[in-house]
């Protein structure tokens, strides 16, 4: 009878072989569609793109405000501050605005 077990051991570990290469090699669900991917925040509520960048500077403003009172900068850390603002500022090379394309022109 031993010459029996060890063939059958061997066909259920190669079933099991082939079972577990089935399952990994499924392939991974779709990517979602364009439908099913949120639009950015500022075209979430019909707000045009000049309303939203005005009020992004208005919190960055805020923002840099707390900042600067909790640090507590004082009056000769003021001119390394103002460097380090300046440096952070996001900042777009002349005429980059009109590099860029109309989104409602794209849209057509």
């Amino acid at each position: 009878m031993a010459p029996i077990k060890n063939p059958i051991a061997i066909a259920l570990a190669a079933i099991s072989m082939c079972i577990a290469i089935g399952v990994s090699a499924q392939t991974s669900p779709a990517a979602p569609t364009s439908a099913a991917v949120p639009p950015p925040p500022h075209q979430k509520a019909g707000m045009d793109q000049a309303k939203w960048a005005e009020k992004m500077q208005e919190r960055m403003a805020k923002h840099i405000a707390e900042l600067h009172d909790k640090l507590k900068i004082t009056a000769a850390q003021e001119p390394a501050w103002k460097t380090f603002i300046e440096s952070t500022k996001p900042s777009m090379p002349p005429g980059a605005q009109a590099m860029r394309p109309d989104h409602k022109e794209m849209d057509k």
